[in-house]
Formats: structure tokens, C-alpha cells, sequence
């Protein structure tokens, strides 16, 4: 299943990714609404995505950023009941893999990050699982967002036509909601307080490269993107005013198809604990780290959401994350 024909790095590429007319790759931003996003896209007739959203593939085979700090985790935390490796906890979350199914899905996604380089067909496999021959398709990992220019032109040799799909919410909410989402992962939601927010949202902001801030640094990840592929290959969309049909139609007419009805009043994947609250003053230092975010995003969007320009607003959880 090889074209003959080399891609930009110099590889035969699987021809299973120029079979749709386009791939289509969002790239986050996590804690952004992706997940409500993704079932959007999953839900449209000419779309097919990938049956299990977050593959990760690019953020493990590509991703220094992602993979450094995965490791780093690996060091610092005790060994989890998966495994201790990032890659053998990847592998062991498909916990259905059995011996004498080496077809099965849970095979494929446990194979998934083997012999990572060209032509990606074990990706391949996991991307086209259940593929039915429509135009356009693709997968949604937020952790993209990290990947480097040389990443995302790997991902852009794929196909002839390649577009990516990029979610941005206020960095300051999106920051104090993804260090509660993980908070919330590590110790269980009712153990999570203001103040084991307030230190880790601390901890977190005296390390620039810390990969929760880097999540916020939209700035970083545009200047990556359109440097691999260009403006016009990407759509952009905030999550304080997605969640409307025009705005699913405008992403239709980017991907080039009809129009689908989207559930804009269907929760996905909502925030459980709205109590917790950032106070002022801690709102208004993140909201200074990342000063250089909101200077370039006016700078480059020129009008943004009404809820972007509230220092010491309230950042807890908003109707739909993902």
C-alpha cells in the first residue's frame, strides 16, 4: 500500500492518505471545546474521523516538547499501574488488545507508535479504521498545537490537500482550566481546592516552557503553522463564539462541503466542578505572563471575544470544554 511517489521528506507515502479529497488535522487548543468539535466533524456525512479522537501520533513521533515533558512526568510521578514508559502507557490504554486478533482495533491502536517514520502506516490503520470512502478525513489532537514547523510540514505532505483546524479560548480560562482538568485526573475532583489550583497555576507559571503554558501560547503555534503551510490551509475558530451554526457552516465552506445541522445546545465533556473559582489578583498575573499572546492575537484577529479583554474576570468553567 506505498505510492511510488517520495513525499517532501524523502519517503514513500501509504496511498490510504490521497484517497479522500482532502485530511483535514485539528490541532486544538486543549480544554478549548475540541471534543464537542470533533463530534461535530465525526458526525457530518462527508466526514470521517478518525473512531477514537486524540491519536497522538505526531505529538509522540514529532512532538520534543510533548514527549520531554511526558518523560519528565515519568521521572517525577510514581509509576502508574499502566506502565511506567509514555509509550507503553499509550499502548496499555487499549486495555480490549488479545492475542489472536492482530486486526482488532485495540491492535491497531496498540501498534500504533511502532516503527514511527514513513510512510506512517500504522497510523494509517488507526486514521482509515472504518473509513467508508468519504471526502474529507482526519483526526483531533490538541496536543498538535506543540508540534514544530517541520512537524506540521510532515503532516501537510501527507495528501496534496491538507488543512488544519485550530480552537483558541481566552489563554488565561484555557490555562486554569487544563491544570484543573489534569488536577481533577491526578487526585479526583472533590480533592481539588483553590489553593492546590492557585500553587499548581504558580508552579506552572514560573516555568515559560512548562507545557500547559506553552498550550496558551497560541502566538507560538500560528507563527509554527502558517510557517509550514501557509494562512489559507487554516481555520480558525473561538471557542466563546463557536458554538453556533453560522460558525460550523463558515468551517463547512473551509472544508469545502455542505452545510450539517450542528448541536450547539449538546453538553460534551463538561466541566464538573464549577465552584472553584481564580481570584483577581492570580487572574491578573497569568493574564501578564501572557501578555504577548493577547497583544498578537488583537494584532492578528483584530476584533476577539468580549470575554478576552476582562482582567480578574471569573475563569471557571464555561458551558462546554472538551
Amino acid at each position: 500500500m506505498l505510492n511510488v511517489a517520495p513525499d517532501a521528506f524523502g519517503e514513500p507515502l501509504d496511498d490510504r492518505f490521497r484517497r479522500p479529497r482532502r485530511l483535514v488535522f485539528g490541532i486544538g487548543a486543549q480544554k478549548s471545546g475540541t471534543t464537542w468539535l470533533a463530534s461535530y466533524l465525526s458526525g457530518h456525512p462527508d466526514i470521517h474521523m478518525s473512531p477514537r479522537k486524540e491519536l497522538h501520533y505526531w505529538s509522540v513521533i514529532r512532538g520534543a516538547h510533548y514527549r520531554r515533558t511526558k518523560l519528565k512526568n515519568d521521572r517525577d510521578r510514581a509509576r502508574s499501574a499502566l506502565g511506567g514508559s509514555l509509550l507503553e502507557r499509550l499502548r496499555n490504554r487499549f486495555d480490549g488488545l488479545t492475542k489472536g486478533q492482530p486486526d482488532s482495533k485495540h491492535a491497531i491502536y496498540a501498534r500504533l507508535y511502532d516503527q514511527p517514520a514513513a510512510p506512517h502506516s500504522n497510523y494509517a490503520d488507526a486514521l482509515f479504521l472504518d473509513y467508508k470512502g468519504q471526502p474529507v478525513a482526519g483526526e483531533f489532537t490538541p496536543a498538535y498545537a506543540t508540534l514544530s514547523v517541520d512537524g506540521y510540514r510532515e503532516m501537510a505532505a501527507l495528501a496534496p490537500d491538507v488543512r488544519f483546524v485550530f480552537v483558541m479560548r481566552d489563554p488565561v480560562a484555557r490555562l486554569v482550566s487544563g491544570i484543573r482538568h489534569f488536577a481533577r485526573g491526578e487526585i479526583g475532583s472533590a480533592n481539588v481546592t483553590p489553593q492546590i489550583v492557585r500553587d499548581r497555576i504558580l508552579a506552572c507559571l514560573a516555568d515559560p516552557e512548562h507545557f500547559d503554558v506553552v498550550r496558551s501560547r497560541y502566538d507560538l503555534t500560528i507563527a509554527q503553522i502558517e510557517a509550514a503551510v501557509g494562512a489559507d490551509k487554516v481555520f480558525y475558530l473561538f471557542y466563546e463564539t463557536m458554538f453556533q451554526q453560522s460558525e460550523m457552516d463558515r468551517l463547512c465552506d473551509f472544508l469545502d462541503i455542505a452545510p450539517a445541522p450542528a448541536g450547539v445546545d449538546r453538553r460534551v465533556n463538561g466541566g464538573r466542578d464549577t465552584a472553584t473559582v481564580v481570584d483577581e489578583d492570580l487572574s491578573s498575573v497569568m493574564r501578564t505572563a501572557l501578555t504577548p499572546v493577547y497583544d498578537f492575537m488583537r494584532q492578528r484577529f483584530g476584533s476577539l471575544p468580549q470575554t478576552w479583554s476582562k482582567v480578574g474576570a471569573k475563569v471557571g468553567e464555561r458551558k462546554l470544554e472538551g
